[in-house]
């Protein structure tokens, strides 16, 4: 209700949602498993999954919708069951690949006591990983509570360019996996220079990538937003925030790059610290004053989400540095013994 949602439309959410939370345990194991197999370097299963994850989606969504060959016909749930099977499957998959290369260790009664010093290392990279998640979320919940003043047509944009938008972003998501990866295991080995020189390399990459990309989005806006709706009030509010957005993809992608190395550096509070900032409090505050006080309408939302979206990425993109740079001094009387 907070995002706008009333009548048939939060009825079909809420029974969606219902249904996701009570198969929420293969998007854990899933996620579980994958974070394993990313640790020891291996990206690829979850890569492989995801495709598989995809095809079976195209024909258990129209299966389980339509009812097709005696299977009963569930129209909307039928989204959420396929969505459920898949991740349970996929994530199960995951989880027998780990047990099968030895990353889990043999079961022992004595392993189920806790070792405190595990989970206080466990919590301390975990917990602003996770919060990083939900203040994103949360910044969804917002941006929509001050969009939902405009209609349901920049309700409906909104969902579907930012969809759009995360499309265009996938390819740089690899690249943030990658660095936190390959940062956490040259931090672990001391070599902080290759640190350093894994986040040039990584950040070189991010630009060669979002500026061709964004250009996409943006010069193809019109055309994505067809994809997805006829409405013509839909497509023209898309065409503005994709043209808008295109001015802050770059942020999206340095910015989670930054993050990816601080995480590997077991430095996580930024990955709390930045979303809090950027898309919860910043939004609220900025939105409140585009909208209620200059009136600058939608696009004051828009322009706000690029302000802030730059100033965070910057700020991290210093932070970072800053702190690689101190670890750097740290070992250099070391090294020159």
């Amino acid at each position: 209700e907070a995002s706008g949602a009333s009548g048939e439309t939060l009825s079909l959410a809420l029974e969606f949602t219902r249904m996701i939370y009570f198969g929420s345990i293969g998007f854990i194991l899933f996620g579980f498993s994958n974070s394993i197999l990313t640790a020891r370097g291996d990206s690829k299963p979850f890569r492989n999954m995801l495709i598989i994850g995809f095809l079976a989606n195209l024909i258990l969504n129209p299966l389980f919708v339509y009812g097709w060959i005696g299977v009963p016909t569930l129209g909307f749930r039928g989204i959420a069951l396929s969505t459920i099977i898949i991740e349970f499957l996929t994530g199960s998959y995951l989880f027998g690949l780990c047990i099968h290369r030895g990353f889990l260790g043999r079961f022992k009664i004595k392993n189920l006591w806790p070792s405190w010093n595990f989970m206080k290392e466990m919590l301390f990279q975990g917990i602003p990983a996770s919060m990083n998640m939900v203040m994103i979320a949360i910044g969804f919940f917002v941006t929509n509570f001050f969009i939902k003043d405009f209609g349901d047509q920049a309700l409906a944009m909104f969902g579907v360019a930012t969809k759009i938008e995360q499309f265009i972003l996938l390819p740089s998501i690899g690249i943030s996996i990658a660095v936190s990866t390959i940062v956490a295991q040259n931090n672990g080995a001391g070599r902080l220079d290759r640190v350093k020189e894994c986040l040039q390399i990584a950040s070189k990459w991010g630009w060669i990538l979002i500026i061709p990309l964004s250009v996409i989005m943006a010069a193809g806006s019109e055309w994505w937003m067809k994809i997805f709706t006829k409405d013509p009030e839909v497509i023209s509010l898309g065409v503005t925030f994709l043209w808008i957005m295109l001015w802050t993809e770059w942020s999206y992608v340095l910015g989670g790059i930054h993050l990816s190395a601080l995480q590997g550096m077991k430095r996580p509070f930024m990955g709390f610290l930045s979303p809090l900032l950027r898309t919860v409090l910043g939004r609220i505050i900025v939105f409140s004053v585009a909208i209620n006080i200059y009136h600058f309408g939608i696009e004051g939302i828009f322009w706000g989400i690029v302000g802030l979206n730059t100033i965070m990425t910057c700020f991290v993109m210093w932070y970072t540095k800053r702190k690689l740079d101190q670890e750097l001094e740290k070992i250099a009387p070391t090294q020159n013994s």
